[in-house]
């Protein structure tokens, strides 16, 4: 039996109602590492372990998975939100019930922003 663990990068980019994802397998999770595709807003990182015994390969489901890390984007409150977008009124609705914080993506987007998400510069720094 031959084991082993894989690392991987799912990267989340606009969709018509919800993310569109594509994951792909890298050699190691250094955000350094990744070059982001355009039209990319954000990824994560997850494990698998892979078992290959008697010909028969199985993958274990996500483990070791990163928060969400955000390409650019402003990180915006309730607060900051009404006075920049006062029109979005169900945004701010939403966020006066279900969370605090969203992040305005590069692509104009509002994502809600969970805590342990970072946002990183287009280059991988982070801000």
């Amino acid at each position: 039996m031959k084991a082993q663990t894989k690392h991987y990068v799912e990267y989340y980019y606009p969709g018509i109602l919800f993310a569109e994802t594509g994951v792909k397998e890298i050699p190691d999770r250094e955000v350094a590492n990744l070059k982001f595709p355009k039209n990319a807003y954000s990824f994560r990182f997850f494990d698998r372990k892979i078992t290959i015994e008697n010909e028969v390969k199985m993958e274990s489901d996500r483990l070791n998975l990163s928060p969400l890390y955000f390409i650019g984007g402003q990180k915006m409150t309730l607060a900051e939100v009404k006075k920049a977008m006062p029109e979005q009124k169900i945004l701010i609705s939403n966020m006066e019930g279900s969370f605090p914080v969203i992040v305005k993506t590069r692509f104009n987007q509002c994502i809600r922003f969970e805590e342990g998400s970072l946002i990183i510069n287009d280059d991988g720094g982070t801000r």
